[in-house]
């Protein structure tokens, strides 16, 4: 394994983390200023080779299965660079 991707994982999930801690942090705020609001979510579950999708409209689901896409052929081009090199 190459040296320092233990930790470029570890910094990835820290940050991933961090991101999602001041998502929740901003709607907590923006609903105790505003009394209505709407908020759209989604997610894409991917286990094996099956996806699962929630989401709160049509428009989230086919913006969470792009970016669904796009990770996993980023994942998939990392993956093979690293085993043909």
């Amino acid at each position: 394994m190459l040296p320092g991707l233990i930790e470029l994982g570890l910094i990835l999930i820290l940050i991933g983390v961090a991101l999602i801690a001041t998502a929740l942090l901003v709607y907590v705020i923006l609903g105790l200023i505003k009394e209505k609001r709407n908020i759209r979510g989604g997610s894409v579950i991917i286990i094996g080779p099956l996806p699962i999708m929630m989401a709160s409209d049509k428009e989230v689901a086919k913006m969470a299965l792009l970016f669904t896409v796009i990770v996993l052929l980023f994942s998939l081009m990392i993956t093979l660079m690293m085993y043909y090199s």
